[in-house]
């Protein structure tokens, strides 16, 4: 999507190194009004940095962590409502997974991620990424017990209310925008991170 508007990843990563300089080229080539554009750019990014998060010990991907942050950067600032709240989300993981001495902020990222769960009380993914994100690498058992309590009766739900028939009606889920069909399936995929985490908390903390 990307090429088709002439923006090559060799050009992100050139531009990396300019302050604001990948924000000023997908204005140039984008439209930030156009939602095809900023949901291209915001996915890009995502599945960069979760590349990154996964490879940690490659030197040659960390450093291109600054491309994932202004393609954030440009993508929150037309529409910070976006995936709700994969922006918050992102820069709660963001400041949370460097130590203070190398530029983190972990308590920042708590603030973020406390924000966001009142903000987007029904995406639940945002509370997996808090445990996945904070939680876990602060070994806040505590916190994380919080967390599952709430999952866990967000699990019963689910199972109770999810099961789909052809006559069925389409099960919603309410944010702050009102219905919004789509928020099922970020709640879908935190119900499926958070039974993985339950696997492995005893190791965890």
């Amino acid at each position: 999507y990307l090429a088709l508007h002439n923006v090559s990843y060799q050009l992100l990563s050139s531009q990396a190194k300019i302050e604001q300089g990948i924000g000023k080229l997908l204005d140039q080539q984008l439209d930030g009004q156009q939602e095809e554009d900023r949901v291209a750019v915001l996915f890009t990014a995502q599945s960069l940095g979760g590349l990154i998060s996964l490879q940690k010990s490659n030197y040659q991907l960390i450093a291109q962590l600054s491309v994932v942050k202004q393609m954030f950067d440009w993508v929150c600032s037309k529409d910070s409502n976006i995936g709700f709240g994969a922006c918050d989300i992102f820069y709660g993981a963001y400041w949370a997974a460097r130590p203070k001495m190398m530029g983190g902020d972990p308590k920042l990222a708590r603030e973020i991620f406390l924000k966001l769960i009142k903000r987007w009380p029904d995406n639940w993914l945002v509370r997996v990424a808090f445990i996945q994100y904070y939680l876990v690498p602060m070994m806040d058992e505590s916190g994380y017990l919080q967390q599952k309590q709430f999952l866990e009766q967000a699990l019963r739900t689910a199972h109770a209310k999810w099961g789909w028939l052809p006559s069925a009606r389409l099960v919603t889920a309410k944010g702050p925008k009102g219905h919004n069909p789509r928020l099922n399936i970020y709640r879908a995929i935190a119900l499926k991170r958070f039974l993985i985490v339950k696997q492995f908390e005893k190791d965890l903390f």
